[in-house]
């Protein structure tokens, strides 16, 4: 097994600047910017939900969902607001996603990204980690709102 750290040194960083221009188009809620730092081919990994693939299934799914919510969920899981902002965990720059619930303030997400200046190739998500959301958040000093383990569905196989 790698040591902490090792795996992040073992790949390479994503530009900063690229991270920074999600950064930057996710808080303007400006999804043609979004879209157009992807590649063609780019993907989204959820890690332990699901995995997208494709500028078009990217901008209809997730990249939507990130900015505007999921208003299909109930009331009780909506949030207030959501921001974007970048920080450095082991070296890497990483976008952590910070969410008001109920007045307050928490890490929720985390997406580790690869791509070359101005190209996201691949992103990779957190938010159903728990235990890599809370090694990062103490790491970074964050509150974290975490728990699940999956997409939040009223059952197994069951959407809302």
């Amino acid at each position: 097994h790698a040591r902490r750290g090792e795996a992040a040194a073992s790949r390479p960083a994503p530009p900063l600047a690229l991270v920074d221009a999600f950064v930057r188009a996710f808080n303007a809620a400006d999804l043609p910017a979004l879209v157009a730092l992807l590649l063609e081919d780019a993907s989204v990994e959820q890690l332990g939900c699901v995995y997208t693939a494709g500028r078009r299934a990217l901008e209809e799914g997730f990249l939507t969902k990130a900015l505007y919510g999921h208003p299909e969920w109930p009331k009780a899981f909506q949030y207030e607001s959501s921001r974007l902002e970048r920080a450095l965990h082991d070296g890497e720059p990483i976008a952590l996603g910070l969410v008001v619930r109920h007045g307050e303030e928490a890490l929720e997400q985390v997406m580790r990204f690869e791509g070359s200046p101005g190209a996201v190739s691949r992103i990779r998500c957190y938010a159903f980690c728990p235990e890599a959301m809370r090694e990062i958040g103490a790491t970074l000093g964050l509150r974290v709102r975490t728990g699940l383990y999956r997409y939040p569905t009223p059952a197994p196989g069951r959407s809302y």
